[in-house]
């Protein structure tokens, strides 16, 4: 059974009738354990990403691909603008994806793509369905405070698992087992400010949490 696959980016999108139809590419890379991942052959798994469309912003969608294949439309229309916004579509793999390559492409159209304007993706995590209690976990982990400082807490980590934390290049700052969940206390005050990934292991179940330290 394959793990559950989390990417995590902050990445700025923006076009113009003269720049349209631009393809973002992010490439997993096999030796960074922050990106590395597999998708299993004929497998249901759900895409999951946030937005954060600005004020001006008259754009319309843009389109996913994993390989050049799995293509999903998202409809940017329906949504408020000035705060984030919480998106997901489901998509069956037609064949193993080894470190696929994910695109982001502005579609160039008139009812679905073109316009001015910028918008932000972040948070953008692949499941795998038939593990249905991932997100059940992703609800009862607490983590605060968000930027943290010092210390960050946790409460609700599952008992035994194990936490390993990541700069966004892939390396790793820390591997800790957990024998009480109800309340875990990461010193973080050597650390330097930056973004860092959070990654918990619970048997065959991955949660990931994207730290800011200030």
């Amino acid at each position: 059974m394959k793990k559950t696959i989390f990417f995590i980016i902050i990445l700025a999108v923006a076009t113009n009738f003269g720049y349209s139809q631009i393809v973002y590419s992010l490439n997993s890379l096999s030796s960074v354990p922050s990106s590395r991942y597999t998708l299993a052959e004929n497998t249901n798994h759900s895409l999951h990403l946030s937005i954060f469309i600005e004020s001006d912003a008259t754009l319309n969608g843009f389109k996913t691909t994993l390989d050049g294949g799995h293509e999903l439309i998202w409809d940017l229309t329906a949504f408020n603008k000035n705060e984030w916004i919480n998106l997901k579509h489901d998509f069956t793999t037609t064949n193993e994806l080894i470190n696929p390559v994910f695109n982001i492409e502005i579609i160039d159209d008139n009812t679905s793509g073109t316009g001015f304007g910028t918008f932000f993706i972040d948070d953008i995590k692949i499941y795998d369905n038939s593990l249905l209690s991932i997100p059940d976990i992703e609800n009862e982990v607490s983590m605060a405070p968000n930027p943290v400082e010092n210390v960050l807490t946790l409460t609700n980590i599952p008992v035994n698992s194990e936490m390993k934390l990541y700069n966004v290049l892939g390396t790793e700052f820390m591997v800790k087992k957990v024998d009480n969940g109800n309340r875990v206390n990461l010193e973080m005050s050597g650390l330097s400010s930056g973004v860092y990934i959070l990654k918990i292991l619970d048997d065959n179940r991955i949660f990931t949490r994207k730290i800011i330290k200030k």
